[in-house]
């Protein structure tokens, strides 16, 4: 009976998080090739027990010049008000200052 329930739930989350966390276009148009990433962990899941075999594997898929995400640190207003405004190394978004 609950069922019913959980397909627009599933679906509601799902274009929930392709609204703020998908890149604008001007973002990807100016970025590397990159294969497809799962959501927290990134491009981790395609690196096996011998991750130089992989990314050359990879390399030879998107070039020698290719943009991976390992894990990923989604900017929030709690994280801002726990960790100094998210400029501790676990939430400090990538950059200079990381």
């Amino acid at each position: 009976m609950e069922y019913f329930l959980l397909v627009p739930l599933l679906a509601f989350l799902f274009f929930l998080h392709q609204w703020f966390f998908s890149p604008s276009n001007t973002q990807k148009r100016l970025s590397p090739p990159s294969p497809r990433k799962l959501p927290i962990i990134g491009n981790l899941h395609q690196l096996g027990s011998f991750p130089h075999r992989s990314l050359h594997k990879l390399s030879n898929k998107y070039g020698p010049l290719m943009l991976l995400h390992f894990g990923s640190r989604p900017k929030s207003s709690m994280t801002d008000g726990l960790f100094y405004g998210s400029k501790d190394v676990a939430f400090a978004p990538y950059g200079e200052y990381w």
